[in-house]
């Protein structure tokens, strides 16, 4: 597999189980490269599976350098634990992301679930078939997260900017705020004499 050719991270966020998909655009139709689920439940204390996440993450980073990094928007819930928990880990994915240089999208479930099957509110085996047969996959993933994290990543494929994946553009989109002379240099690296 030729990593030159841009690559879409997903992420599904969890403090228990946490997806991850890994997508080569090609020149014709996006391959995908893997899509897993980290077991984070075995781990007791909640600083040691964010340890954890951070490692993981820094290590597919380094390894497949993707361009992109597409996560599920927070949700808020009922319980403020749990918001909290996920906030926790998705800062902690976003934070990575922004040190590689890597731009950031986040999208909402409804919007995931619309761009693949036509509905916001597919459910998951829904999404999972139709994902499964646009990209000729074989094998059932053992967890929902490995195939929420592919959604994610081809959800952002789908989008008009997709093929747009180098890392020219600022890390994070903010239209309220200017970047620094940092972010400036680092988003425009081949306009520095040498």
């Amino acid at each position: 597999m030729n990593l030159k050719e841009p690559v879409i991270i997903g992420v599904d966020p969890g403090s228990e189980f946490m997806g991850i998909a890994l997508l080569q655009v090609g020149k014709l139709k996006p391959s995908v490269i893997l899509f897993e689920t980290i077991s984070l439940r075995s781990i007791k204390n909640k600083y040691e599976r964010l340890g954890v996440i951070h490692k993981n993450m820094h290590d597919l980073l380094n390894k497949y350098k993707p361009n992109v990094l597409s996560i599920e928007a927070p949700f808020y819930s009922k319980n403020v634990k749990s918001t909290l928990t996920l906030g926790r880990v998705q800062g902690i994915i976003m934070a990575l992301a922004i040190d590689s240089g890597i731009a950031i999208y986040e999208y909402a479930p409804r919007k995931i679930k619309k761009s693949i099957t036509g509905r916001g509110a597919a459910d998951k085996k829904q999404v999972w078939k139709m994902l499964k047969s646009i990209l000729n996959l074989k094998d059932d993933p053992q967890h929902d997260d490995a195939s929420d994290a592919l959604a994610i990543a081809y959800c952002h494929y789908l989008q008009k900017d997709a093929h747009a994946l180098e890392s020219k553009a600022l890390p994070v989109k903010n239209k309220n705020k200017k970047g620094t002379w940092k972010d400036f240099i680092l988003a425009n690296k081949d306009r520095l004499k040498k």
